[in-house]
């Protein structure tokens, strides 16, 4: 449900570690709460793969 309604709303709520302060980027924040959800899917056969969680992460690191 929570995920669901970041999603929906773009309202990330107490997801957001607090020691962050609120200091992140939407967009990324949005994404990676999205992989978040597709990780904690009912069906492992939905599930992505972790080559696939690790694409998405990577995407949005600075390091990358």
């Amino acid at each position: 449900p929570l995920l669901m309604k970041a999603i929906e709303h773009r309202e990330f709520g107490d997801l957001p570690d607090p020691r962050m302060e609120n200091r992140f980027d939407e967009n990324e924040m949005f994404h990676m709460i999205g992989a978040a959800a597709a990780c904690i899917r009912h069906s492992a056969a939905m599930r992505p793969r972790m080559g696939q969680v690790t694409i998405v992460c990577n995407t949005f690191s600075p390091y990358s």
